[in-house]
């Protein structure tokens, strides 16, 4: 399963997204031995949008709008128009949703509804969780990458507690590589909470819930620095497409055998970690 656009402003997630689908199409018609031998053995699922509304109103309100549109006032949604009744009270953060330690506390999510990471009145509460919590309770991803921007990391579970690596770190270590070898080219990878906690994540709750290998690509802002607003760049957005593909690439031929992926980075899942003494 490979998802994009939960947070309505990280354009170039769902433009990596698309462009990965795109990639499996094209092999598929022209026949490339690695992608049939993929698509003839596993089934990917692409979710572009995840938070339709909200991406919509960065086009037609706000640019940098990261939430839902949910009538938090209420003062009704109004037109999706520059003088609409959408006010910084208004969405929920659909990656603070999940019923996987929901309101956990309020340092990994907020409480109040103008917060960016406002985490919704109840645990799924909000239509666009619901609706990947169905697909995900439908098809059972081995692994789940969900896209995002900006960064330049590679996270997996758990994000709701620092120092709270998961049962199946050696392979995610595997798979998104170490801060030596990474598995995409420039980025980091670690434990999510190395970076901020998060409670009521969408990648913790497919780990937790569903036995999903799940990893976040936080993708990069471009050679401007431009945060959040990706350079509209042709060969800036397929640079980023490109160094990015060899992973998700590797998760799609690892969901055969999860537990022992096809490492980008020819690392090998290791049994335990140990640490030993010289004395």
């Amino acid at each position: 399963l490979y998802s994009s656009m939960i947070h309505a402003r990280e354009w170039i997630a769902g433009e990596v997204n698309r462009r990965l689908l795109e990639w499996f199409i094209k092999g598929w018609r022209e026949e490339k031995p690695d992608v049939v031998n993929i698509l003839n053995s596993t089934e990917l699922w692409f979710v572009l949008v995840q938070n339709p509304d909200g991406y919509q109103y960065t086009f037609d309100g706000d640019r940098l709008w990261r939430k839902t549109l949910r009538d938090n006032d209420p003062d009704g949604p109004g037109p999706l128009v520059p003088d609409n009744l959408i006010t910084g009270v208004d969405g929920v953060d659909g990656n603070r949703n999940y019923p996987e330690h929901w309101n956990f506390d309020d340092e990994g999510s907020g409480t109040i509804t103008s917060d960016e990471t406002y985490r919704g009145p109840a645990a799924a509460s909000e239509p666009e969780t619901q609706a990947m919590i169905g697909l995900m309770q439908t098809i059972h991803p081995k692994y789940h990458i969900s896209y995002h921007s900006f960064g330049n990391l590679l996270l997996y579970p758990f994000g709701f507690q620092v120092n709270t690596p998961s049962a199946d770190d050696p392979i995610y270590v595997a798979c998104a590589g170490t801060d030596k070898k990474p598995a995409v080219q420039g980025y980091n990878p670690g434990v999510g909470a190395d970076l901020y906690t998060t409670n009521g994540e969408q990648t913790d709750y497919a780990a937790a819930v569903e036995g999903a290998l799940a990893i976040t690509p936080e993708l990069g802002e471009g050679n401007q620095a431009s945060g959040f607003e990706f350079p509209d760049s042709e060969g800036e957005v397929q640079h980023e497409f490109l160094i990015n593909k060899d992973f998700a690439v590797a998760a799609a031929r690892s969901a055969a055998d999860p537990d022992n992926p096809v490492s980008p980075v020819k690392l090998t899942t290791q049994p335990f970690y140990l640490n030993t003494a010289t004395v």
